[in-house]
């Protein structure tokens, strides 16, 4: 059998097809990679010979005649550079003059970029003067891509001029404000002048693309200014937020980079994702859709980098998740913890305006970064029963032995215990408290007490031994379905009783309900059921009565009617100061008429014993 070895050819036309139906996502790169295009045979023409002139880009756009015209004055093509560069795909000079010169100026890196001028034109023209033979200039035509004409004209200056002759679906590209936007957007920090329309009368007669950029100012700039010009360099790039403080990216020789983070001035819900990622690759816009590139915790911070470590996708519309990535990746996230740090140590009135807006996301941001929690877990505030308190103020109302949690968030007992003992009671429902308080109980070695846990409940009623005849009427008269009654001897004295739920048996209540599998799916509600189902719950609340309270002291004491009457005037005291709570689950109208309900009856009792005087 005889073995051939034959050339892989290419369908042109299905190369096309792919290029404009998959590999970009708009029609507008097209014209992103041949201002790329101008700009490397800029830097081309600056490195390989001894120009001193200004590079400059010129934009025409003829929406009447659907035609856009890109026209540079860098180094030009010779004939044989149009055959082996612009009519070869997947070669392009740019990769060339990297190697050989290790410049990391050039953007173009695949070779692909002037192909995608047929995703979008029916005709595209090429005309150029190389400086290697100024008097000499080649006029390049291409219908479709697949065949060309390559033809000597008359000299110009030297540079080259591409001219897209535009099909009609995409005729708005020659619309000078769509143009205008696409130069805003991908060209804002490249070095080299671009002009739309220049001596047109709707001509542009400043650069479209210059803008401030934060870390090109000089070190002499007053920081005033510097602080202004990120502000603004900022907001260019948030359309949701205004942006609160800016902090800038300083890279190092093995991770080079450059940029600005910021922290967004808008209040949101702390678990809200509205990270804004916005990277440039030598200059030229890439993306603003990688998110991962900031910390997952930081859902209110956006930032702007330029680098040269990061490799393009095929389609130059994202990047590469590899070692280079990663080490901007982990950089960025060092910057941000350290600034966030030194802005809540020195700079007291922005972190005043940051906590008050992030305080929430912070508290999650810290549970899931230890670096971040090592640095400013001090600086972070709690929701407690006496408002919000930093962190050092609840330890030092506690003698910095222990963190007092409620996870109720309907009791009522907590400002009664906080205000007469002065130490704060946590409240550890809201987002991120309670992990933040494990592990800062951990961290700071104190110990943590839940209200609503055996543990915690023992360590702030603990048992109290009376006569056992004496304990024996107490649970006769203030017997509760479900509940177990403990007799103890806490403060305040002037609090006879304190209801509280297990937090175990709500939970369990509620894993178990069938309204749940509705929503969440069955193999997680397997999950949660062989948890609930090892939990011992023997009672669904506990009842703790107080034998420091007079009332509680004398009621052995009372007649039967006296003690019937005192123990429902004080259980609905109770009920109405613990907010009604129950395990299972009930609508607001209804405890609304519960509340009235133990209103009408502590009026009736209260009536009994006025009576009874």
């Amino acid at each position: 059998m005889t073995t051939e070895i034959r050339q892989t050819e290419v369908n042109l036309d299905g190369l096309l097809e792919v290029l404009g139906e998959n590999l970009y996502s708009t029609p507008i790169v097209s014209i992103r990679e041949l201002i790329q295009n101008a700009h490397d045979a800029c830097v081309r023409r600056r490195m390989e010979t001894d120009w001193d002139d200004n590079p400059v880009i010129h934009i025409q756009t003829d929406w009447a005649n659907k035609k856009i015209e890109i026209t540079d004055n860098g180094s030009g093509l010779t004939k044989q550079e149009i055959i082996s560069y612009l009519a070869t795909i997947g070669s392009g000079y740019t990769r060339v003059l990297r190697q050989t010169t290790q410049t990391e100026d050039a953007v173009g890196y695949f070779g692909l970029g002037f192909l995608t001028a047929y995703v979008v034109a029916d005709k595209v023209e090429f005309i150029t003067t190389s400086y290697q033979d100024e008097k000499q200039a080649w006029r390049f035509v291409s219908k479709g891509g697949q065949r060309y004409q390559l033809e000597a004209t008359t000299p110009s200056k030297i540079g080259s001029t591409v001219v897209l002759h535009l099909k009609d679906a995409f005729e708005d590209l020659a619309e000078t404000e769509f143009i205008h936007a696409i130069i805003k957007k991908y060209c804002c920090l490249l070095p080299i002048d671009i002009y739309l329309n220049a001596g047109l009368d709707d001509a542009d007669d400043e650069p479209v693309n210059r803008i401030e950029v934060p870390w090109r100012l000089p070190h002499e700039c007053p920081e005033l200014r510097r602080q202004k010009s990120s502000l603004a360099f900022a907001q260019i790039f948030d359309n949701s937020f205004e942006p609160l403080v800016t902090f800038p990216i300083v890279g190092t020789q093995e991770c080079p980079v450059n940029g600005l983070l910021w922290i967004q001035d808008g209040a949101h819900y702390a678990t809200s994702d509205n990270r804004v990622t916005t990277i440039f690759i030598r200059s030229m816009h890439i993306t603003d859709e990688c998110k991962l590139l900031l910390p997952r915790w930081a859902g209110f911070v956006g930032c702007v980098i330029d680098t040269p470590l990061l490799k393009p996708t095929a389609s130059r519309e994202s990047v590469q998740e590899d070692e280079g990535f990663e080490q901007i990746r982990e950089l960025i996230n060092t910057i941000l913890v350290e600034a966030l740090t030194k802005t809540a140590q020195e700079s007291g009135p922005i972190w005043r305006r940051i906590s008050s807006r992030h305080n929430e996301s912070l508290l999650g941001a810290a549970i899931s970064d230890q670096q971040l929690f090592d640095a400013m877990h001090r600086q972070l505030s709690l929701p407690t029963s006496e408002g919000d308190l930093k962190i050092d103020e609840i330890l030092q109302r506690s003698n910095h032995k222990e963190i007092r949690l409620s996870l109720d968030n309907q009791g009522g007992y907590e400002q009664l215990i906080s205000k007469s003992l002065g130490i704060p009671i946590v409240y550890g429902y809201r987002y991120a408290v309670t992990s933040f308080c494990r592990l800062l109980a951990k961290v700071m070695d104190v110990q943590l007490l839940t209200l609503g846990t055996s543990d915690g409940n023992e360590a702030f009623f603990a048992s109290h031994a009376i006569d056992p005849e004496i304990e024996a009427d107490l649970q006769t008269h203030f017997h509760i379905e479900n509940t177990k009654i403990v007799i103890s001897n806490f403060q305040p004295a002037c609090l006879p009783l304190i209801q509280i739920f297990d937090q175990d048996a709500i939970l369990k209540k509620r894993i178990e309900s069938d309204k749940l599998d509705k929503h969440i799916g069955s193999a997680t509600m397997m999950l949660a059921r062989s948890f609930t189902e090892q939990l011992d719950v023997t009672c669904e609340s506990y009842l703790y009565i107080n034998y420091g309270n007079d009332l509680i002291k004398d009621f052995h004491q009372l007649d039967a009617t006296q003690k019937s009457i005192l123990a429902n005037t004080l259980m609905t005291i109770t009920q109405l100061l613990t907010g009604h709570q129950s395990s299972s689950t009930v609508t607001s109208r209804s405890i609304n008429n519960d509340n009235i309900k133990m209103l009408e009856s502590l009026n009736e009792n209260l009536v009994k014993l006025v009576k009874g005087i």
